[in-house]
């Protein structure tokens, strides 16, 4: 193509653009001035759906009114957007001084076009009607803008001229372009405003441009004030943390301790180990060197540091940092002195209590008043006293005041009196000092009332306790305090004491298995939980949930027909809610057995000692008549040849967990819920010999 040509062609789409122009003034015209419809194919459909919306609403194109915030609200609105506005402002410069772009001003709105920051040098007409931090720019109020085009159809928009709804724009050309996130949720919008002129339309690229580096920006700025946010986090736990922790590069350089290992160290200051050769501070043969040469971690054990003539002795381990194939790139260390490591294993013993008034199931007047009371109570200092039948849920009970009491963020010890021989339940109780019976350990042991401090100690089946035990406790109780076994020092006792008892303690002391002094120390409040065959329609409750445990999360519970339920109500549950969840698991296995869903009678029957009970009783009646007098199952005063049944019953259930387990001992009295001494005690008892 000849020059002539190239000039002719160039004058040509000139013209053509100019006389398009002049086609969409005139359209503006007709439509605003003369409220004419206009012909199709000249003003995009959305442009003129947009100027149909502008004159519905009455707005005035030669006076249009924008919404202005407080300023307030616009610092208010800068802040929050402190991060989009960081990562433009770099960008912007970049085109603006070393591309020279023709863009000389960008405006940012937020999401809801609220114009909040103008980059770059905006000239004096553009000063008086668009930086003005605060507005609104919005279609309601504002009409038809390339903000409003980009907010609505979430992509680019450049309003040309007299598509402009505000008739002092017509000699412009704004182009928006949408700021999103990784979830292509609006952030904000960047607009320029140009004179209009032949080139004015090549912005849209160098806009596009620009949001592109903006995003990379906003990218790289939120993943460092995610690291930021990281390392401030970091900093706050190695602070917090009462382990002394130790970094040491390859090198053997220092180059991160927290607080902890500054105090444990007993150091004046950071800078007498930090960037220091660990092996200048405390010798070639220091653990930390040792992994460092070996590549081989230390577990946990104890730790010796020598420094100055001075041993430091720890409990802790050291691990290396693995780089590249089998080298490392340094080793650390964690580490406690040993004192606070024998409280600690102590502390993860499971002496949390996790249990609240909310799991206490039953709608039953005798259960709601026995929880009403322990309610009523927990705040107290008092000592409390539980008394119930074994499985009644005692140990519920004594969680749920603790989470109710002031040393609810402090442990819960529990002890069962009845599982520890009487030879060691003294020193499991108060603690000893080195060296205070052969076979104690060098550094001594605190006891259950030390490990207890500031929170709670249960004692439960305290009933077992021996006479010589009891006068102990006793002294223990009146002085608030303890002295360890082989010790002359006191430690002052702040904590809530629980007991509970699976027999009547009075009948107790009247018999002399039970000191009066320490039953009335005690016996100052007195909770007593109901058994299952008084409050037996609970059963329509307990039931449900116990089923719903027994099935995986999300799998529907087994349901229980009228009939299987009807036996269940006949029953005089010696064993109490403990029981009741035994039998419940042992009648799903033979549902699921059968291939069916629902537990039904012959799934009960199919528990030889359970349904040899119920038989009897229903067949005498009995369930009929105490069903009458609104009770169920055994009641105080019945005949002892049921009390021999239940003996009986006992000894089957003994037996057949036994054989469940393979006559292993442990496992069988963790599942009947006893201690391994007590369930010996039930075996010779009933005459089970292994």
């Amino acid at each position: 193509m000849t020059l002539e040509e190239k000039c002719s062609d160039t004058v040509a789409r000139v013209q053509d653009e100019f006389r398009i122009m002049e086609q969409k003034e005139w359209c503006w015209n007709e439509f605003f001035m003369n409220k004419q419809e206009i012909p199709r194919g000249i003003i995009d459909p959305d442009i003129l759906s947009a100027w149909r919306r502008c004159r519905d609403r009455g707005l005035d194109p030669f006076h249009v009114q924008r919404e202005m915030i407080t300023q307030e609200e616009v610092d208010r609105l800068c802040q929050e957007n402190e991060s989009l506005i960081e990562a433009t402002r770099p960008v912007f410069d970049a085109y603006v001084e070393r591309m020279r772009s023709r863009i000389s001003t960008l405006d940012l709105y937020d999401r809801d076009l609220t114009f909040i920051h103008t980059f770059g040098d905006a000239p004096p007409v553009a000063k008086r009607r668009y930086a003005i931090p605060g507005f609104r720019c919005t279609e309601a109020t504002a009409g038809l803008t390339a903000m409003s085009m980009a907010k609505e159809f979430g992509r680019a928009a450049q309003i040309v001229g007299a598509e402009h709804f505000d008739a002092t724009l017509h000699n412009k050309i704004c182009t928006s372009v949408p700021l999103f996130d990784e979830k292509h949720e609006l952030l904000g919008i960047i607009n320029t405003v140009e004179t209009l002129d032949a080139d004015s339309k090549r912005s849209l690229g160098i806009m596009y441009a620009i949001c592109q580096g903006i995003m990379y920006n906003l990218r790289l700025l939120e993943q460092h004030q995610k690291l930021e946010k990281i390392n401030r986090v970091n900093n706050t736990i190695l602070e917090s943390i009462d382990d002394g922790i130790l970094v040491v590069e390859k090198s053997g350089t220092v180059n991160m301790m927290n607080p902890s290992a500054k105090k444990l160290l007993r150091l004046e200051s950071d800078e007498e180990l930090l960037g220091k050769n660990i092996s200048d501070v405390y010798g070639e043969e220091n653990p930390f060197a040792k992994v460092l040469k070996s590549g081989k971690g230390k577990s946990s054990g104890e730790m010796v540091l020598v420094h100055k003539g001075e041993t430091l002795r720890f409990q802790g381990a050291i691990k290396p940092i693995n780089g590249t194939g089998s080298d490392i790139n340094g080793v650390v260390g964690t580490f406690r002195d040993l004192p606070s490591t024998l409280r600690g294993l102590k502390e993860l013993a499971g002496w949390t209590a996790t249990m609240t008034f909310d799991d206490v199931l039953g709608n039953s007047q005798s259960i709601r008043d026995a929880v009403e009371l322990a309610k009523n109570t927990a705040v107290l200092s008092s000592n409390t006293l539980i008394q119930g039948e074994s499985g009644t849920g005692k140990e519920v009970f004594a969680q749920a005041i603790h989470n109710a009491s002031e040393f609810a963020n402090g442990p819960f010890v529990t002890v069962n009196c009845a599982a520890i021989p009487n030879s060691l339940l003294e020193s499991e109780l108060f603690g000893y000092e080195s060296g205070a019976y052969t076979g104690a350990k060098k550094n001594g042991q605190p006891g259950k009332f030390e490990q207890a401090q500031n929170g709670t100690i249960f004692l439960d089946e305290i009933n077992s306790m021996p006479l010589e035990m009891q006068a102990k406790l006793l002294r223990v109780l009146q002085e608030k305090s303890v002295v360890r076994v082989g010790g002359i020092s006191k430690l002052p006792l702040n904590i809530k004491i629980i007991v509970a008892s699976n027999t009547d303690l009075q009948k107790a002391v009247q018999e002399g298995t039970f000191r009066a002094d320490l039953f009335y120390r005690l016996n100052v409040i007195v909770i007593w939980i109901p058994p299952l065959r008084e409050r037996i329609n609970d059963l329509d409750q307990l039931c449900p949930v116990f089923l719903e445990r027994l099935v995986q999360s999300g799998t529907p519970a087994p349901g229980i027909t009228d009939a299987a339920m009807h036996m269940l109500r006949s029953y005089s549950w010696p064993g109490n809610v403990r029981e009741l969840e035994n039998i419940l698991e042992r009648a799903w296995v033979n549902t699921k057995l059968k291939g069916e869903r629902n537990i039904d009678e012959d799934s009960l029957k199919a528990i030889p000692e359970f349904d040899k009970r119920v038989s009897r009783l229903m067949s005498s009646g009995a369930a009929d008549a105490e069903a009458a007098a609104g009770t169920y199952g055994r009641k105080r005063n019945e005949p002892d040849e049921i009390s021999a049944e239940i003996h009986d019953m006992r000894r089957k259930e003994i037996l057949y967990t036994l054989e469940r387990n393979r006559w292993n001992i442990s496992k069988t009295a963790k599942e009947l819920g006893m201690a391994r001494n007590t369930l010996y005690s039930r075996m010779k008892q009933y005459n089970i010999k292994i």
